[in-house]
């Protein structure tokens, strides 16, 4: 990659070490496979996507589930606390759905046990906590330009680190350069076969094919210089419409949104609970009518849960049945158009105790 883009992350991220991979998946299996965490538990939060699940297993390390905070839907530092020991290799904290994951406080808990603490900035970075840009709070950052992320090159990512040692064996442990529809099809094929939940033979596979070891994708340069600087040409903008966003998304009966003030901060498929059943129908039903797409991500990780007297993981399940996504592009002119559909929505909006009853 050119040293002039580079030179770009680092001064974005404000990180010394700047190391493209294959995407977010490669970076943090790359990152976790430099930690030397096989045979070692690795903690992740319970309810997250399953690319972190697959990218510990591909690390040989051994997923431990902890909780999640019903906050902001992050890993709980509470529940880190009270299964942390000796024997974990690391703590991977996900910034989920571009909540910034508690990382001072992971650090704090993690630092006397010489345990390092990965910040998963997949779906976050373009935000900042109390300054700080997302991707920097860790001990090692990992971003993704993949599917749907905050850039979209369906292939791509970078590992942000401070460690000169961590910078060097990411970069080594990379197989050569790949061509640009290879990655791409790659990254897609672990996305889609993660969510189907074969958690029996998928792990076995990634492994087995070194599905998570490509390197970013020489061709797709180009691509991300160019979209990279629109995204922050347009960052504040677009941080200005989301924030319209929350308000009026606040306003729908029954949603009960996330406990986030932070002015300086990029959602990412803009996420909240709505724990009763019946209010989640009339809000899906609403959202279809304005054309405003929506999904419901993820299921607890049940199928990972490797270790035996694993610690519980309750919040975790409260709230997988109740959090709604609406996808939304890091782009100004696609949020405009997602926050004036939203609106649309909102004028239109009947109350549940303002249906005419028959």
């Amino acid at each position: 990659m050119k040293s002039s883009l580079l030179s770009e992350f680092r001064s974005f991220f404000g990180c010394e070490h700047v190391v493209p991979v294959g995407g977010g998946t490669v970076g943090l299996q790359l990152t976790l496979r430099s930690l030397g965490v096989r045979g070692r538990p690795v903690m992740i939060p319970a309810l997250t996507c399953s690319s972190v699940a697959l990218a510990v297993i591909a690390a040989g390390g051994v997923p431990r589930l902890v909780d999640v905070s019903a906050a902001d839907c992050t890993i709980d530092p509470d529940a880190v606390v009270a299964a942390l020991d000796r024997d974990v290799a690391a703590i991977v904290a996900v910034d989920s759905f571009g909540y910034p994951a508690r990382l001072s406080a992971l650090r704090e808990a993690a630092a006397p046990f010489g345990c390092p603490v990965i910040e998963d900035a997949c779906q976050s970075y373009g935000s900042r906590a109390a300054g700080v840009p997302l991707g920097a709070l860790g001990d090692v950052g990992v971003v993704s330009f993949g599917y749907a992320k905050n850039v979209w090159l369906d292939a791509g990512g970078l590992v942000l680190t401070n460690d000169a040692d961590v910078a060097r064996d990411v970069q080594a442990l990379q197989r050569p350069r790949d061509y640009a529809w290879l990655s791409g099809l790659r990254s897609h094929l672990l996305l889609r076969l993660g969510l189907t939940g074969h958690e029996s033979w998928l792990p076995f596979l990634v492994r087995r094919l070194g599905l998570l070891r490509f390197s970013f994708p020489v061709a797709q340069e180009e691509r991300l210089e160019a979209a990279w600087r629109v995204f922050v040409s347009e960052l504040e903008e677009t941080k200005g419409t989301l924030a319209r966003v929350a308000k009026l998304v606040a306003g729908f009966a029954g949603v009960q949104p996330f406990d986030y003030s932070e002015p300086d901060w990029l959602p990412w498929r803009y996420s909240f609970t709505i724990p009763d059943p019946d209010a989640r129908v009339r809000f899906t039903a609403a959202m279809a009518a304005a054309g405003v797409p929506l999904t419901h991500l993820y299921p607890v990780l049940d199928g990972y849960a490797a270790e035996v007297g694993a610690p519980e993981y309750d919040q975790a399940r409260r709230l997988a049945a109740s959090i709604v996504n609406l996808k939304h592009s890091a782009r100004a002119a696609d949020t405009r158009e997602f926050a004036a559909r939203l609106e649309r929505a909102s004028r239109e909006w009947v109350a549940p105790d303002e249906v005419p009853r028959s």
